[in-house]
């Protein structure tokens, strides 16, 4: 016990560190894609290395697609002074919604951090800058697909469509006239030592969520109620004789 407080402190330490020096707090761990890439042909992911919960969590995009779908009748029942209402309630959600922004490398590590809505692409290519070995080589980020380099280094993350969170990817520009690095390691080695230390402060686990939200799976069905014969069933009064 006395050497799981130990190692829950260390790690505390470790993320606290690298925290302070580049900012904000981070995540890193390695894209289940890389994982599976470097195991052997049919062998699968290991357990521990899948997304975080969150990676699978309604987007706004999912949510536009939604209201795009639904029956022009239903928004031209709206009075202008309900959308105007609902508009400004949206837009101060939105101010105070925030982003979770995952940087893939072409190595496989992922860093994850969170950004305040009117955070801008500045912000992001600054938190990279400061966790990359080679921060004086130019860079860009991109999303996908299609592949679509971010530009507009001023937008913020509601413009850019990223809250709740989008995931973009790290490439060195290869226009400039300099070596650049085929292969890894992309981050700092003291922010690679943070892979999936994260986890070690997550509690309760994901397995103990699971059994606190689905008590009833281990819970036998309901017998059916037993089905009354013939014999039980009772005339009706019509059909008795007098």
């Amino acid at each position: 016990m006395e050497e799981s407080r130990l190692d829950t402190s260390h790690t505390a330490e470790m993320i606290g560190a690298v925290a302070k020096d580049l900012g904000r707090e981070i995540k890193v761990y390695i894209s289940p894609a890389a994982i599976q890439s470097a195991e052997p042909t049919g062998s699968s992911v290991r357990p521990g290395d899948d997304y975080p919960d969150e990676f699978y969590e309604f987007t706004a995009a999912d949510y536009a697609a939604v209201q795009a779908s639904k029956p022009k009748e239903e928004i031209h029942l709206k009075t202008k002074k309900i959308r105007e209402r609902e508009a400004a309630a949206a837009a101060k959600r939105a101010q105070r919604a925030k982003a979770t922004i995952r940087v893939h490398f072409p190595d496989g590590f992922v860093l994850e951090a969170t950004f305040k809505s009117m955070e801008t692409i500045s912000d992001i290519m600054e938190l990279v800058r400061k966790a990359i070995t080679r921060p004086d080589l130019p860079f860009y980020l991109y999303t996908t697909p299609p592949k679509k380099p971010l530009r507009d280094l001023q937008q913020n993350m509601i413009n850019a469509s990223f809250c709740p969170g989008a995931n973009v990817h790290f490439s060195f520009n290869p226009s400039q006239a300099v070596e650049i690095p085929r292969e890894g390691p992309y981050l700092r080695p003291e922010v690679q030592e943070l892979r999936d230390l994260h986890k070690l402060q997550e509690t309760p686990s994901d397995t103990d969520l699971k059994n606190l939200q689905d008590p009833i799976e281990s819970s036998p069905p309901p017998a059916a109620p037993a089905k009354r014969t013939a014999t039980e069933r009772k005339i009706p009064k019509w059909m008795q004789k007098r």
